[in-house]
C-alpha cells in the first residue's frame, strides 16, 4: 500500500507550495522593476549628459555652484580630523635587508 497523507502533511504540503509560488512571482517582480529602474536611470544619466554637452557646445555652460557656508565648514571640520588623526609623514625612512623599515636614529 502507498502512503496515505494526513491532513496536516497536506497543509503543510499547500503552505509550502504556496510559498514556493509567492517566491518566484515576487522574483520575477523584483527583476522587472530592477529592470525598469535601470533603464530609467541610463535614460536620466543620458538626458543629462546631453544637456550639460550641449551648453558646453553653446557656452552656456555655468558649471557647478560653489558649496556654501555649512558645506565648507563640513569639509574643514573634516580636513583638520583627517590631519590630526593621520598626520602627513614628510620623513623618508629607509628598509633594511627583509623589507622592514629600520629604526629612526634618534
Amino acid at each position: 500500500m502507498g502512503v496515505v497523507w494526513g491532513t496536516e502533511y497536506l497543509e503543510t504540503a499547500l503552505i509550502v507550495g504556496l510559498i514556493v509560488v509567492l517566491t518566484v512571482w515576487m522574483r520575477q517582480q523584483a527583476r522587472l522593476a530592477l529592470s525598469e529602474l535601470d533603464s530609467r536611470i541610463a535614460q536620466a544619466i543620458q538626458a543629462n549628459l546631453q544637456e550639460v554637452f550641449s551648453q558646453l557646445q553653446e557656452g552656456t555652460f555655468e558649471g557647478v555652484e560653489p558649496p556654501n557656508v555649512l558645506q565648507q565648514a563640513i569639509q574643514e571640520i573634516a580636513v583638520n580630523a583627517l590631519r590630526t588623526n593621520f598626520p602627513v609623514v614628510t620623513e623618508a625612512r629607509s628598509r633594511g635587508a627583509q623589507g622592514q623599515f629600520i629604526e629612526k636614529p634618534q
